[in-house]
Formats: structure tokens, C-alpha cells, sequence
């Protein structure tokens, strides 16, 4: 039996925290844990269950960790590593679990006799990203305490350098705070340093807690000789209010809930300020601030919005989920789990919307719906809400841990642009975020209760959590499938590929060696699955071997046929099945069902159901004048593809694209003769390319120092004045791809320059500033230059193929570039290029999950500033990073995209890209095509007609002028209104308004008036195209 003595050495549990301050460390702590080392000379550690934990892998087995008293208190002796560099220490089973959370503290004290320690002092036995846990790390020589944790997603680390080394043969307290907004090691008692690094959470990590040194033999790492002593774990006493973390206020008498917060609940409370715009850290103004107060059954959310226009804000009430006006939004984790979140939104005129994500926010659930209580009162130069939301509304667990992950967000319509969208929430420093649902804004609330159930209440919250898998925690790299959309589209006159969301990586699916389950009813015919020919290359989503099952499935009582797709080959990093080659004989708006599932070595997905209709596709056929491309699309795309190119022509495209670098897996003879099928059929050819990447992997290309010598940094230093060999070389290579390309647009993805034209331009590079004094202008300027030169070399380079070989000069344009004084990456100037002939067209980008209206009126800006409508951006269909993830907006909205990009003046889309593009985005890009078509030669000379307006508060209206007929793009973002619309002009136009897929006219033109009769092109969009003239162009 072991002794109460020895058991209480080992470890004080949660349950009787010691409430105290750390008098070594004067850290002012709650205590959770303490481990004295008392346990007695030369004996070893034990846990409860009488398992060994001590002397782990020290040198000689015959010499361990020894016990000693000094002054009268027991230490722990470390013996160093001696000639192998392994040393030794205590592991504590099950330690890692004692700490998680917002708040948390460890210290120890350590006497050092050795110079060279260079490891761990206080650890959980593995710290990592998907683990959870903290480290605390001494490097001697480096003078550096590094202190890291993880919150289940992320490693947060602080590399402390201290003044001067930890002293020795002589006691030091060491210890590292986190207080829910700074990173902190402190030593005896003072901070040495900190980091701020607000909103973040510790994961609870299930390994042992290891005391003591844990050093690998790798280099020159020495364990630890010296003491140990006084270990502790714990919490801060004192929490107050930071950014990210907010402190919850019980409510001794809940508030009325009538929007004017005054309340005696929110007299006693904190309300917290400083909203800043996404990405930035300026406040915004008008501010808002907002207080959180915690009852037994509900947590209430009180929020003061400043708005100096509130007499001139013009916002029409909305029905329930109708909130995109002046609005707030709240994002709530409750169980701080970093993979699903509560959506709220509360509109300027008390309209709600929520949602439920999953799967890290790839999942909107908009089908979830919660009844939480709002109330909104106006001043005369603010407006504010008062939310309740009970607890059973938001399925919070019964033994809650008292944190959540919380952000409150605005979104302020008379503002402007960049102001428009404020969080409370902030990212670290050096992290880009995309928009309100970036995990990165996270922050924190604490303080609060464990709900008080009844026993109705409880079982509401058993039975939802089961419903919505909240219990489930999926981790980013779990395997399974989810649909994109539902329902998903199947055509009957053509076959359009589909993809299915997957959850983990390539390299993951490959390893566990996954198959996919797909099931589909009679009618629908599984051509394949990915692509059978080449290794799996960039953007590619895979290769899979297909099977199909001879007995029949039931499902809802009816015989499905089951197939079975098993992985081949695959990217390490995407995430998607497909694409999906289905084909149909059923009827038009066919309404049936697909189930699938994921199954892998030692698992299996349960089978889930995703709705799908069948369709006749509309057939608008190549657009005239002006480019349509599915631009990031590859030779085993159109290889895979059934019948390609003839679907891809009659949805509305007619432009093919080829990579050369991506390309490579696939031989040139099979892509050349794609290419000149396509061109003898009337597509035009698109060259992407990625020129100058070689640069940077060569240390000639990098920046140079004073003595003209490349300096040896990182590789996206290349210097945008270098013109050495591998400079040269990218040229010779876009030459030769050229030479069998034939294409007429090059567009160039050039992304090496970044940090080398910064530095180039602040005086960093030698080169750089030769150029500058050679060209007598300022530094920024002289940069600016070398990129202009870059693409006059590229414009020499296409002249010396095309001209002597009598092909017509391409277009070129590169990446991310548009009018307007904007440089991208510091080098390239459009408006330089474009007005020295060393441009043709921009290439903005438009990666975007939200409604189209913004992107029109940025395609708009741009065109104001130029002659012609040489705009042609990137744009995805509903994700708004480069990688596909993140939720997506509806199939309709491409729709709205396609007419917005070109009713506002620009003459092409690169779409981006193929993977994820699905046969519902195809569908309505081909109904949108159905306006253009007939019109799209109409557009490149088609110039912005200014000052159009209507007289209707929701519906707004643009125009471009070609000759004496007028292209009118109206539009309703608010309530899709359909509505007779009177338009004013600035100038005069005779004839009617066009329905242009009917050829109906749907409006009269009288003067400087139109009459419109308008309605969104289809439903669940917002826009319109009309042609305004005396009659309809004819088609080809």
C-alpha cells in the first residue's frame, strides 16, 4: 500500500484547487496542482496504479534520479547526460489533462550546475498542433526560456531571449503565464518578456507531464544536471477584460429585454470597445461596444451600435433571415471546440438569421434554427439590441467548462467600404483573415455558470446535440465526405461533372487507404470517378479505380446500384472526390437521391443522402467579342471530360486553358492535340504560366548587399532587377511554350517578388539602388520600373515567336493587377504597363463567398479609369480562398456574378477553378450566358453610361453604351424584388427594353426614361441584363 504522503506528493487534483498566491514566483495563481519532490531519497515516482514514471532513458540504468533535502526541502536531482546526450526526468501519467483553457500557469525551480542545458524544463510529453499541451523550454547558450502551447488547431510559441543567462549553483523561479491575451515567462517573480497573442485556448493534451530534462541525442543537447524543486500548475487569480477575452458578468436580476439597456444588469456591466476593421488594427469610427451578463437559463448580450446617419439611413424592414443591411453578428462556440459555431445576426429593424457550422465552418447549416429573444431601440446617433440566448437554444452541454469562444461583429451600411465591416475580434499579428468567419477572430468569453436544466431542457439539448453530431469532434483531418450544394444537378443533354467535400488531406486518404461508396438510383448512370491516365500533379484531385456491384441496394424502397471507388493517386493536399461523371435519361426536374460514404482501412463513414434534380442544361453557345474560361483547368480535365469540348462550348465558354508547368504530366503531343482540336473548333487557346519562379530558388537572384554579393535569405527575395542566367531562362521557357501554344492570351501568375521589391525599394538591395540612380528616380519609382521592364522583355519575347511564324500577337495580363495606382507585390504597375504597351488587359481577383454586388462595383471603378473594358478578373464559383475551402455561397449567386462582370464593362473570367466547380455552378453559368451571348460583342467597346437611377429604394441600375443601344444591368440585393421600375438617364434612347433569352420586350424607352418591368434572371439571384434598343442583335 502506499502512504497518504506519498500519494499527495504526486499530484493535488482539480478538485481541490489550493486557492493561493505562488509566494517563489510571486505569480498571483489559483493553484491546480503542486508536486513538492518529496517522495524520498533514491526512491521512484509512482502514479496510483503503482506504475513506474520515473528514470526514463537515462544514461546508466545504475544511476538515476536521486532525492535530497536542503533547508529543510525535499529536491529532485538530475545527474546530466554523460557521454550519449540522453538524460532523465519525472512523468507524471495523465498530467497533460490537469490544465486546458483561457487561462493557465506553470513554474518550477531549478538550480543549474551545467552550462549547456538545451531542452525542456516543464512539458506535457507531446506538444503539437492536433495533441494539445505546452512546453517549457531553457536554452542556456542562446539565453532563451521558450515558452508554447496549442489550442488543438495551432502551436503558439515564445522564444524569450533573456537579458543574461539563468544564474548558477544558485535557486531561480521560473514560470510562464497565459492570461488569455499575453504570453508570459517571468523569472524569480519579474517578466522577462511577453507576447500578445489574444483569444486563444489551451487544449487539454492526454499524455504525461514530464518534469525535469528530455533531451534527444540529436547535436549537441545536454539534459539538465542540477535541482528541481516547487513544481506547480495553475490558473491567473485576476481576469479582466482584454482584447480577446471578456469576462462575463452574473446577473443578479436578469434584463428586460426591450433594446435599452438600462437595466441595473448592464449598470454592473463592462462594456468593451475598440472594433476595428477586418485585417486591421485602427478603430473604426462610428465605434460600437457591447457587454455580456450570464443568468441560470441564459447568457444576454447587450450591444451599443454609434451611427450618425440614423436619419438618413435608408433600410426597408425585412422578414426573419433578411438581415444583410445595417446589422450585428455573433459567433458563439460554446463548447470552445474550434470546429463548429452558432451564426447570429440581428438586423437594424430586429430581423434574425442563424446558422449552424460544422466541419471547422466548410458546413452552413442554415437549416437550424434557434429561438433566442431581440430587441432593438434607435436614438437620434445610435441604435442599440439587448439578446437573450438561452442556453437549451444553443444545446450547451450541462457540465459546460465555463469558456467560450465568442465574436462579435457589425456591419455599418453607411460607411465607408473598408469601415464597413468591424469585429471586436482581432487576428495575430502577420495573419491575413477573409472575413468575419476566420476562427483567427475568435475571442474568448469566461466566466460563465453551468446551465440549470429541467429536465425537458435537458433532454431538448441530449437529443439536438445527437441531431447536429455536435459531440462528434471530426478533428481537420478526419475522413469523410459532405456534398458542396444540395440538391446536386445532373443533366440529361450533356454530362457535367460533380465533387463531393472531403474532410482529409490526399496524403491522409492514401495512407488509410480509402474507398468511397456511391449508390445511385435507376436513371442516373456513373460514367467515372477523377481520371485513370498520368500521376496526380498540381490542382489535381485524383485518380480512382471504379467497380460496380451486380446485386442491387435498397433505399426508400427502390433498387440502387452501388459503386465503388478506390483511390489510386492523388495531390497530398486536396480535399475533394470528383469529379463525378454522371448521366442521365430521366425527365427534366427529376427529383431522386445519391448516397455515399467514405470507407478506409480500420473505419467507414455511415452512409449519408444528398437530393438531386435532373436538368436539361441551357445551351447558350460560345459568347462572341469577349473571354469565358474556365481558366485553372488541365490537360487530364479535358481528357476526362465526356465529349469535351462540345459541353463545355454549349455552357458558355470559349476560351481553354493550359498550363505549361502544371501541364508537364501530361505529354506534349496529347496537349497539343487538345489545343488544336479546340482551336480548330473556335475556342481561343489561354497560356498560364508562372515565369521567374526559378528565381528564387537560385541565390544569384536574391537581393544584393553593399559589395554587390547575392545576400543569402529567403527564397521569395528574388530581386526584381536581377537579369542573370535563370532570369534568362524563364524567358527561353515561355518562348517555347509559346512556339506550340499558339494562344491568344498569356496570362502570367508572378509571385517571387514580394520581399525583394520591398526590400529593393526601403534601400535593402544594392542592385535595386543602382537602378534608382542610373534612372535618377526614387527608389519606390525605380522598382515600379524594373517590373515594366520585366513585361517589355515579355512583349519582346512574344514578338520574336509570333511574327516570324505569322501568328497574331497574344494578349498579355498578369496576375492580381488593376488600374487604379495599385502595385502588386511592390513591381508591377498596370497603369505604367498598360500605358507603355507592356500590358493588355488587368487581371483582378475575386475570391469572394459573398453576394456579387461588391465585385460590380469594383469591375466598375476599375472601368471608369480606362478606354476600353480590358478587365478580365478571377473569380471563383462561391469559395473565397485560393485552396477551395471555406463555405461557399449559393449556385444561383454565379449568376449574378457572370452579369455583374460583364453589365459593368469588363470583357472576360478566368474562373478558378475547375475543382469544385459543379454541375449546379455550370447550370447557371450557362443560364447567365443565355443573356450575354447574344449581345457579349456588344461589350469590349461598350462604354459606363453615368448617373443612372431609379426610382425604387431596393432595385439599382447601371448602364454601357454601344452606339445608340444601351445594356442595362439592375439589381436587387435586398429582397429580389420584382417590381415595374421607372429608370432615369443622362441621355436620350428610343426603342424598348429586351428580355433577351425571350425576345420579349418587358419595357418601353421614352426619352430619358425607361420603364422596366424587373425581376432577377432566376430565382434565387439578383440581377438582370436587358438590352435597350430598337431591336434585339440577331445571333450568329
Amino acid at each position: 500500500m502506499w502512504s497518504s504522503r506519498v500519494l499527495s506528493g504526486i499530484i493535488v487534483t482539480v478538485s481541490s484547487i489550493i486557492s493561493c498566491a505562488a509566494a517563489q514566483d510571486d505569480v498571483a495563481t489559483n493553484r491546480v496542482a503542486f508536486w513538492p519532490l518529496d517522495e524520498g531519497a533514491g526512491q521512484v515516482v509512482r502514479d496510483r496504479a503503482g506504475r513506474k514514471n520515473g528514470l526514463f532513458r537515462t544514461v546508466d540504468p545504475a544511476q538515476g534520479l536521486t532525492w535530497a533535502a536542503e533547508d529543510g526541502k525535499p529536491v529532485l536531482l538530475f545527474p546530466g547526460s554523460g557521454a550519449k546526450g540522453l538524460g532523465g526526468h519525472v512523468a507524471v501519467a495523465g498530467g497533460g489533462r490537469i490544465l486546458e483553457g483561457p487561462l493557465f500557469a506553470i513554474g518550477l525551480e531549478v538550480f543549474l550546475t551545467d552550462t549547456s542545458p538545451n531542452g525542456v524544463l516543464l512539458a506535457t510529453k507531446h506538444a503539437s498542433s492536433k495533441t494539445g499541451g505546452y512546453l517549457l523550454n531553457y536554452w542556456h547558450a542562446g539565453r532563451r526560456l521558450t515558452f508554447s502551447f496549442s489550442d488543438g488547431n495551432d502551436i503558439h510559441t515564445f522564444p524569450c531571449k533573456v537579458k543574461a543567462p539563468l544564474p548558477l549553483n544558485q535557486w531561480v523561479s521560473v514560470a510562464a503565464v497565459y492570461d488569455g491575451h499575453t504570453m508570459s515567462v517571468l523569472v524569480d517573480g519579474e517578466a522577462v518578456g511577453s507576447k500578445a497573442l489574444p483569444g486563444k485556448v489551451l487544449a487539454q493534451s492526454r499524455y504525461d507531464l514530464l518534469i525535469g530534462s528530455y533531451y534527444s541525442s540529436i547535436g549537441n543537447n545536454r539534459s539538465l544536471a542540477g535541482k528541481v524543486r516547487n513544481v506547480w500548475l495553475g490558473v491567473p487569480s485576476a481576469v479582466t477584460n482584454k482584447a480577446m477575452l471578456y469576462n462575463a458578468t452574473s446577473a443578479a436580476a436578469e434584463p428586460v429585454i426591450d433594446g435599452r439597456l438600462d437595466d441595473n444588469a448592464w449598470k454592473g456591466a463592462a462594456f468593451v470597445t475598440d472594433f476595428v476593421p477586418i485585417s486591421k488594427t485602427t478603430p473604426v469610427t462610428p465605434q460600437t461596444e457591447f457587454a455580456v451578463v450570464c443568468g441560470s437559463k441564459s447568457v444576454f448580450v447587450g450591444v451599443r451600435c454609434f451611427q450618425p446617419e440614423m436619419k438618413t439611413l435608408n433600410v426597408e424592414k425585412q422578414e426573419r433571415d433578411g438581415w444583410e443591411t445595417e446589422s450585428l453578428e455573433l459567433f458563439i462556440d460554446p463548447d470552445a471546440s474550434g470546429d463548429h459555431y452558432y451564426q447570429l445576426a440581428l438586423g437594424f429593424h430586429n430581423t434574425q438569421f442563424d446558422s449552424l457550422m460544422t466541419q471547422f465552418g466548410l458546413d452552413k447549416r442554415s437549416d437550424f434554427d434557434a429561438a433566442w429573444i431581440s430587441a432593438v431601440w434607435k436614438g437620434d446617433d445610435r441604435w442599440t439590441a439587448e439578446i437573450e440566448l438561452p442556453y437549451s437554444e444553443l444545446l450547451v452541454r450541462p457540465d459546460n467548462r465555463g469558456y467560450w469562444h465568442l465574436n462579435v461583429c457589425r456591419n455599418n451600411a453607411a460607411a465607408h467600404l473598408r469601415d464597413r465591416y468591424s469585429t471586436w475580434g482581432r487576428p495575430p499579428k502577420g495573419v491575413v483573415v477573409k472575413g468575419f468567419h476566420d476562427f483567427n477572430l475568435f475571442g474568448t468569453l469566461v466566466g460563465l455558470p453551468k446551465p440549470q436544466y429541467t429536465a425537458a431542457e435537458l433532454s431538448k439539448v441530449k437529443v439536438g446535440r445527437r441531431v447536429w453530431a455536435l459531440d462528434v469532434k471530426p478533428g481537420r483531418d478526419e475522413i469523410g465526405l459532405s456534398s458542396i450544394h444540395s440538391p446536386l444537378f445532373v443533366a440529361n443533354n450533356m454530362v457535367v461533372p460533380n465533387w463531393l467535400n472531403q474532410k482529409a488531406p490526399g496524403s491522409r486518404l492514401l495512407k488509410e487507404k480509402t474507398r468511397y461508396v456511391l449508390d445511385l438510383p435507376r436513371g442516373l448512370e456513373l460514367l467515372g470517378v477523377g481520371r485513370s491516365e498520368y500521376e496526380a500533379g498540381g490542382g489535381d484531385p485524383g485518380a480512382y479505380r471504379t467497380e460496380q456491384q451486380d446485386a442491387a441496394v435498397m433505399h426508400d424502397g427502390h433498387p440502387y446500384t452501388r459503386h465503388i471507388a478506390t483511390l489510386t493517386a492523388i495531390h497530398p493536399n486536396k480535399r475533394l472526390l470528383g469529379p463525378i461523371w454522371i448521366a442521365s435519361d430521366l425527365p427534366s426536374d427529376t427529383r431522386t437521391s445519391l448516397y455515399y460514404a467514405a470507407e478506409w482501412d480500420g473505419g467507414k463513414q455511415n452512409l449519408a443522402k444528398v437530393d438531386v434534380v435532373v436538368k436539361a442544361f441551357p445551351t447558350p453557345g460560345k459568347p462572341r467579342g469577349i473571354t469565358s474560361s474556365v481558366a485553372w483547368m488541365l490537360a487530364y480535365h479535358y481528357l476526362t471530360w465526356p465529349d469535351f469540348p462540345a459541353p463545355y462550348g454549349k455552357l458558355g465558354f470559349n476560351t481553354v486553358g493550359s498550363h505549361y508547368g502544371y501541364d508537364g504530366k501530361v505529354p506534349r503531343d496529347v496537349r497539343e492535340r487538345i489545343l488544336t482540336t479546340c482551336r480548330e473548333q473556335g475556342y481561343k487557346i489561354l497560356c498560364v504560366g508562372s515565369p521567374f519562379a526559378r528565381v528564387k530558388y537560385f541565390l544569384e537572384g536574391n537581393s544584393t548587399g553593399p559589395d554587390g554579393k547575392p545576400l543569402e535569405l529567403d527564397k521569395n527575395d528574388g530581386c526584381p532587377g536581377y537579369r542573370g542566367p535563370a532570369y534568362q531562362a524563364s524567358l527561353d521557357q515561355i518562348e517555347e511554350a509559346l512556339a506550340w501554344m499558339r494562344p491568344d492570351i498569356v496570362h502570367l501568375d508572378i509571385e517571387c517578388y514580394a520581399a525583394g521589391a520591398f526590400r529593393g525599394k526601403t534601400g535593402g538591395c544594392h542592385r535595386c539602388s543602382e537602378a534608382a540612380k542610373r534612372s535618377g528616380k526614387p527608389l519606390e519609382e525605380a522598382v515600379v520600373d524594373l517590373g515594366t521592364e520585366q513585361m517589355q522583355d515579355v512583349k519582346r519575347v512574344l514578338a520574336r515567336v509570333c511574327k516570324p511564324n505569322g501568328f497574331p500577337m497574344p494578349e498579355l495580363g498578369i496576375y492580381h493587377n488593376k488600374p487604379g495606382g495599385f502595385v502588386y507585390q511592390d513591381t508591377y504597375s498596370f497603369d505604367k504597363a498598360y500605358a507603355a504597351g507592356a500590358m493588355d488587359t488587368c487581371h483582378p481577383v475575386f475570391y469572394r463567398s459573398s453576394k456579387a454586388r461588391d465585385t460590380g462595383k469594383e469591375v466598375r471603378q476599375y472601368r471608369a479609369l480606362m478606354k476600353r473594358g480590358d478587365i478580365i478578373p478571377w473569380v471563383t464559383p462561391g469559395y473565397s480562398t485560393g485552396d477551395g475551402l471555406g463555405p461557399e455561397y449559393p449556385s444561383e449567386w454565379v449568376y449574378d456574378y457572370v452579369l455583374e462582370i460583364y453589365g459593368s464593362g469588363a470583357r472576360g473570367t478566368f474562373w478558378y477553378a475547375f475543382s469544385k466547380f459543379e454541375a449546379s455552378d455550370f447550370y447557371y453559368h450557362a443560364k447567365a450566358f443565355e443573356t450575354l451571348t447574344p449581345i457579349s460583342h456588344l461589350i469590349p467597346d461598350a462604354v459606363p453610361v453615368p448617373g443612372v437611377t431609379t426610382n425604387h429604394p431596393l432595385i439599382g441600375a447601371t448602364a454601357l453604351r454601344n452606339g445608340n443601344s444601351l445594356l442595362l444591368l439592375m439589381s436587387d440585393y435586398k429582397a429580389k424584388s420584382a417590381a415595374t421600375v421607372t429608370v432615369a438617364l443622362p441621355l436620350e434612347v428610343q426603342g424598348k427594353v429586351w428580355d433577351i433569352p425571350t425576345r420579349q420586350a418587358i419595357g418601353a424607352a421614352n426619352g430619358k426614361t425607361l420603364t422596366v418591368n424587373f425581376s432577377p434572371g432566376v430565382k434565387g439571384a439578383h440581377t438582370a441584363l436587358y438590352f435597350v434598343g430598337l431591336a434585339l442583335p440577331e445571333g450568329e
